[in-house]
C-alpha cells in the first residue's frame, strides 16, 4: 500500500498493484513483493521480484503536466495482469492550493508577455473559484468540506485545513462565515494553538498527527484567515498562543506538534511548569515568595492528577 507526495500536495493513497499470474491461484501483491526502492531527486523505483516475474514501477511528476505518472518495465515468464487502485486526495487544501497556483500563474504569464499561458491560468484560476463554490461548500451546515468522498459526497469534518482557502482570501464573505465560526470555536481551539481536528469528532485523539492534535505553523494560517476575513479577536488569540509558545522553548523555536488536550512547558529552574487547556500557570519572583501551581494530567483522562502548592507573603 502506497501514497504519491508531489509535495507539500499529497495526491493519492492507500495505492494497491495486484499482480494475477496465468496458472497461478491466488493474485500476488505488489508490496509484499518489493525487494529494493531506488530515490533519485526526480524519480522513485520500486523493483518487486519472484520465481516468476520482475516489475520496476518508476514514479515521477511531470514538470508541464498536471498529475503523476507511474511506468511499468515488466519481465515476466507467463502472462499476467496487473490491477492497480487508489484513493484520489481531492481536500479543500489541495483545491486551494490549486487555485492559488493559478492565480499566480495567471499574473506571472501576464509580466511575462505571455498571454496564452495567462488565459490557460486565468480558466483555471476561475474553474477552481467556481469548483470551491459548488462542490465544497455544503449548503446545509454552510461550511466548506475537509474533503471530497469517493462516492461524491463530503466530509464535513471541522479541521484547521479549512482555514486554507481563507488565508488565500477565495470565498466570499457571506460563505465562509461559519467556516470562521468553527476555526474560532473552542472545539477547534486551546490555549497553545488550533487542533488539527475537531475535539468534537469521533475520530478526536488529542495526540494523534492528523487526528487532534496541534500544529503550530497550522495554527499560523488559521490566524491568518480569520484576519483576512475580519475575525481579529479571534485571529489575535491564536497569534498570541503562538507567540507565548517561542517563550516556552528555545529562543526562535517552536515544537512541530503539540498535544490537543495538555501543554507541557521545558522545566525552568528545576520547577516542572505546566499549563492545561484553560488554565495558566504562574511564577512570581521578587517581593514575594513564589505562588506555583502544577498541573500533572496524563494523556488518559483515569489518571488525571494535579497538585497545588501556594505560599504567600514577603520574603
Amino acid at each position: 500500500m502506497f501514497e504519491s507526495w508531489v509535495f507539500p500536495v499529497k495526491l493519492l493513497h492507500d495505492a494497491r498493484m495486484s499482480i494475477r499470474v496465468e496458472g497461478q491461484d491466488a493474485p500476488v501483491d505488489f508490496a509484499s513483493a518489493v525487494e529494493s526502492v531506488v530515490v533519485r531527486p526526480e524519480s522513485t523505483t520500486l523493483t518487486a521480484s519472484n520465481q516468476l516475474f520482475t516489475i520496476r514501477a518508476t514514479c515521477f511528476s511531470p514538470i508541464e503536466e498536471a498529475g503523476t505518472i507511474v511506468l511499468l518495465d515488466v519481465d515476466t515468464a507467463r502472462p499476467l495482469t496487473i490491477t492497480v487502485s487508489f484513493v484520489p486526495d481531492l481536500k479543500l487544501l489541495l483545491a486551494a492550493t490549486h487555485i492559488e497556483a493559478s492565480r499566480a500563474m495567471r499574473e506571472l504569464g501576464a509580466l511575462m508577455g505571455d498571454g496564452e499561458l495567462s488565459a490557460e491560468a486565468a480558466g483555471r484560476h476561475d474553474r477552481g473559484v467556481e469548483s470551491l463554490k459548488m462542490r465544497y461548500r455544503d449548503a446545509q451546515t454552510g461550511r466548506f468540506a475537509h474533503a471530497l468522498t469517493k462516492s461524491g459526497g463530503r466530509n464535513l469534518e471541522e479541521t484547521a485545513w479549512l482555514a486554507m482557502p481563507l488565508f488565500y482570501g477565495q470565498a466570499e464573505s457571506g460563505a465562509a462565515a461559519a467556516t470562521l465560526d468553527a476555526l474560532a470555536s473552542a472545539r477547534m481551539a486551546t490555549d497553545w494553538g488550533a487542533r488539527m481536528l475537531s475535539r468534537e469528532s469521533a475520530a478526536y485523539n488529542p495526540v494523534g498527527y492528523n487526528n487532534g492534535a496541534v500544529w503550530p505553523f497550522l495554527t499560523g494560517f488559521v490566524a491568518a484567515g480569520l484576519y483576512e476575513y475580519q475575525r481579529p479577536h479571534a485571529a489575535f488569540a491564536y497569534l498570541r498562543r503562538l507567540a507565548q509558545l517561542t517563550f516556552d522553548h528555545g529562543p526562535g523555536y517552536q515544537p512541530e506538534i503539540l498535544s490537543g488536550r495538555t501543554y507541557v512547558f521545558r522545566v525552568r529552574g528545576g520547577l516542572r511548569v505546566r499549563e492545561v487547556e484553560g488554565g495558566r500557570l504562574v511564577e512570581e519572583q521578587g517581593g514575594w515568595q513564589r505562588v506555583a501551581v502544577a498541573f500533572s494530567p496524563s494523556e488518559d483522562p483515569r489518571y488525571v492528577t494535579a497538585t497545588v502548592a501556594i505560599r504567600l507573603g514577603p520574603r
